[in-house]
């Protein structure tokens, strides 16, 4: 997990403590900046919610069934270009991660 969150907050690292950025002026309190923001943090949210869904799937807490449904989807997301659209993050490496278990 810690991989995954490093990997992340060397992205989005303004997202991560947007306090201390403030304080050292790295962030501007604008309508397009504050948008900006809240469409990257959504896209944080969902990718952390796939991330959470394929590990659940992959330990075997869930029906057979509905967990192969959940990896396929979550690896078809990770591998689409709707992922490389919504982030720079790189979607195999994320799923390989995801794979040995980070």
């Amino acid at each position: 997990m810690r991989a995954l969150n490093d990997l992340w907050a060397g992205l989005y690292g303004d997202l991560f403590n947007p306090a201390e950025n403030l304080i050292r002026g790295r962030m501007v309190w604008r309508q397009e900046n504050w948008e900006q923001k809240c469409w990257q943090n959504l896209v944080l949210e969902i990718i952390r919610l796939a991330a959470e869904d394929y590990r659940e799937a992959r330990r075997g807490n869930l029906p057979p069934k509905e967990a192969s449904e959940i990896i396929r989807d979550v690896e078809s997301f990770l591998l689409s270009d709707w992922f490389a659209i919504l982030t720079p993050l790189d979607g195999k490496r994320l799923l390989k991660l995801l794979k040995e278990g980070i």
